[in-house]
């Protein structure tokens, strides 16, 4: 039993055991009867309602993952032109979809699985950090990455997400796929990108 349930339980008692002691103010048993009819029956259903609504209420955890989840979201990928070149590393473009406010990027190898204990996540040393928008579209960034497995972790005024992104060579020409989640896993972008 949780301590808000708890909390409601005793509210209730007390205000039943208020109505009750309001009811014997009363000599006359007819007035006894109204005032338990016109308060009691009502202060019950309050308290009823109040512990129905507390039960199907959301969790702190709830709502912090649902304001987190971001439908605005951008995602980096490699210049085209420097994947036909076939030679890192690689210049990354922003794309934004929606606008997207104060973002905070930190780039990690995949192999660290976003795990701030690991030596690995800080290997590449660069987080991108801004209060600028990142407007609808393509812009570049400045940042560029040689090939291999890649997380890049956003987080913005209106939300937090991550990347997946893969450079690698196949068939003697490199290629990136890139995927996006938001915070619950839900897909929100996914393409493999060819030269």
């Amino acid at each position: 039993m949780t301590t808000g349930l708890i909390n409601e339980i005793v509210l209730t008692i007390l205000m039943a055991g208020g109505t009750l002691l309001g009811a014997l103010a009363f000599k006359k048993p007819i007035y006894k009867i109204l005032w338990i009819v016109g308060f009691g029956i009502p202060t019950l259903a309050c308290v009823w309602l109040s512990v129905i609504s507390y039960q199907e209420a959301p969790t702190a955890a709830g709502i912090v993952r649902e304001v987190n989840v971001a439908t605005d979201y951008a995602y980096f990928k490699a210049d085209p032109d420097e994947l036909k070149k076939a030679k890192g590393p690689f210049q990354l473009w922003a794309v934004g979809r929606g606008n997207i406010y104060s973002v905070y990027i930190w780039i990690s190898p995949a192999s660290a699985h976003m795990n701030v204990r690991t030596p690995a996540y800080y290997s590449i040393q660069h987080q991108i950090s801004s209060v600028e928008i990142i407007n609808d579209g393509s812009h570049i960034t400045g940042t560029a990455l040689p090939l291999g497995d890649y997380i890049i972790q956003f987080r913005a005024k209106n939300g937090e997400w991550y990347e997946s992104l893969r450079l690698f060579l196949a068939d003697g020409m490199v290629h990136q796929a890139v995927k996006v989640t938001d915070v619950n896993a839900h897909e929100l972008h996914d393409v493999d990108i060819s030269q």
